[in-house]
């Protein structure tokens, strides 16, 4: 399963590293929210924590937002929001 390794990914400290691991997961939110359901909000824990590293400007974070719009779409991805 690559799931472990793309996970790492989005908190790496390279931003075009998170820019890929989240475009990777882009396409396969809903099953990864179906098939790793306690996944999910870590998941988006994650890349809430590194909207607050990246300039505003940065070509991750457009990667960034959007999967993390996609996983908020999914009542599952938003248990445990702080």
């Amino acid at each position: 399963m690559a799931f472990p390794s793309v996970f790492a990914s989005l908190s790496d400290s390279v931003d075009d590293v998170c820019s890929v691991a989240a475009s990777a997961l882009i396409p396969v939110t809903e099953q990864l929210v179906i098939s790793l359901p306690n996944e999910a909000p870590n998941v988006v824990s994650v890349l809430w924590d590194s909207l607050g590293n990246l300039d505003d400007l940065s070509s991750a974070c457009n990667s960034i937002m959007s999967l993390l719009a996609t996983l908020l779409a999914f009542p599952a991805a938003r248990n445990n929001l702080r």
